[in-house]
């Protein structure tokens, strides 16, 4: 796991008052860290954008990508222990979460674009993106978000 970049994380797409306990969580208690990302409530509402009830497709997720400078490198956050804090390709990440997988965020490097996919349980499952108000690189954003 990458704990700098989860920490970055947290504090550019959870709410200011779940930060401190999500932290934690994703260092000691991860399970519960999973499940809680799991819940829309946690995410500030100012970085979401383009939310869905589909599974977006490899193509609609890459163009996304491209577009907001997150198409270097790719972590994934997600319930399914074998990829979980690991560095992956867009196209690996996005095969296994896109049809039945948990939970998952995918996030794109450098800017921290990423996309949101909720538990497949759910009908009305939400799949969206998050976009950081500061990029993790520290360039700033162009003029169309």
């Amino acid at each position: 796991m990458d704990i700098d970049l989860e920490n970055k994380i947290i504090k550019s797409f959870i709410n200011k008052e779940f930060q401190l306990r999500l932290s934690y969580e994703a260092n000691n208690k991860r399970e519960d860290f999973i499940s809680k990302i799991g819940n829309i409530k946690y995410f500030k509402t100012i970085c979401i954008i383009n939310e869905t009830k589909k599974n977006p497709s490899f193509l609609i997720i890459q163009q996304f990508m491209k577009k907001y400078d997150a198409a270097n490198k790719f972590y994934v956050i997600s319930n399914y222990v074998k990829l979980d804090g690991i560095y992956i390709d867009l196209e690996t990440a996005v095969n296994e979460f896109s049809l039945n997988g948990p939970a998952s965020l995918i996030i794109g490097l450098p800017s921290g674009f990423t996309h949101y996919k909720g538990d497949s349980y759910a009908s009305n499952q939400p799949n969206f993106y998050l976009v950081p108000q500061i990029r993790f690189d520290g360039k700033t954003w162009n003029e169309d978000i």
